[in-house]
């Protein structure tokens, strides 16, 4: 499904004459022949079948008359060099494509295709197939939640396949999809999900990853995909200790606890002069002329000291700030 969703929108995209359509339904035709062939001649030492030869010649040529008549040698789906030695598959990779589809894609449209090549491509083709000793295929992987959430994930992908199918075919459909999801999906989970990819941090912040590490950004990089992702440096033990420093996707970040804009405020609402000790409430007012870097790096100093006690995560919790991820159908 994802395969086809990001042919159709290269499609959409990238396609204006009817004989471009004709290429590629040829080229599927001319690659099943290839491949049937060449499965034959392997297995019975280099003989061919005559009538598969036919209809390999065939729909190359019908391939080399439309791209005639359309002007061009090559289109975007076909790879020249194994379309010229008829060698399957004449299509470009299915990963080539589906980054070539990430590029001209929507913003929610990319969530429909999955973010990227591993999480939408193959993490389907993994779950379907067995790989010996990489899977736990116990509970966690197989509760109603995670079916739920690939189902959710599946509906995504098959409305904007039919959104875009009706459109590439010119076909009218105002009480359809644009009705129950809106004009832009706007209505949709992937609308919502989507907020998880947009993360915006600044360098200086301070986060919980979701596998619970606190971590600081220093560093952040907006691809041509449009994600981003943040260095972050570990403020307490790294998962591998020889890396404190490390890149992460900002979908990977549970969440934005401090900003050295919020330092002061929060200072502020969380401090209670009444329960300071005398020598330390003698000095309150001279800590908060500090500049907002040096109030951020006590605030800091703070949540470090709680995680590592064990109790910043369960204040979080109780305070509502944040959720159970298992709340969450992505």
């Amino acid at each position: 499904m994802v395969e086809l969703l990001s042919l159709l929108i290269l499609f959409d995209r990238n396609t204006t004459q009817d004989e471009e359509y004709r290429v590629f339904l040829s080229a599927e035709n001319l690659d099943l022949a290839l491949a049937r062939q060449e499965d034959f001649r392997e297995l019975y030492e280099g003989r061919t079948i005559s009538n598969t030869q036919h209809s390999i010649d065939d729909y190359a040529k019908r391939i080399r008359d439309d791209l005639n008549t359309l002007g061009v040698q090559e289109l975007w789906f076909l790879h020249k060099d194994r379309l010229k030695n008829l060698k399957p598959s004449v299509f470009e990779s299915k990963k080539k494509l589906f980054l070539a589809a990430l590029l001209v894609a929507s913003a929610v449209g990319r969530v429909a295709l999955g973010i990227s090549y591993g999480r939408g491509y193959s993490r389907t083709s993994q779950s379907v197939h067995p790989l010996l000793g990489s899977h736990d295929y116990g509970k966690d992987d197989n509760d109603t939640k995670h079916i739920i959430a690939n189902f959710s994930y599946l509906s995504i992908i098959c409305m904007h396949i039919m959104h875009l199918a009706y459109k590439i075919v010119g076909v009218s459909d105002p009480e359809g999809l644009s009705k129950v999801m809106g004009e832009n999906f706007e209505k949709s989970e992937a609308s919502r999900t989507i907020a998880q990819f947009k993360k915006e941090l600044e360098v200086g912040d301070l986060v919980l990853t979701v596998w619970t590490d606190l971590a600081e950004i220093i560093e952040e990089h907006t691809s041509k995909y449009g994600y981003k992702a943040y260095k972050i440096k570990y403020l307490l033990q790294p998962p591998l200790p020889e890396f404190r420093e490390d890149w992460i996707e900002s979908s990977n970040i549970l969440a934005h606890l401090m900003t050295k804009a919020w330092a002061r405020s929060f200072l502020e609402k969380n401090t209670s002069l009444e329960k300071m000790p005398k020598e330390v409430k003698e000095i309150w007012p001279e800590v908060m002329k500090q500049s907002d870097d040096e109030l951020m790096k006590s605030v800091m100093h703070f949540f470090v000291d709680m995680h590592k006690h064990g109790i910043l995560i369960p204040a979080l919790m109780e305070s509502g700030f944040l959720k159970k991820r298992e709340e969450s159908v992505f």
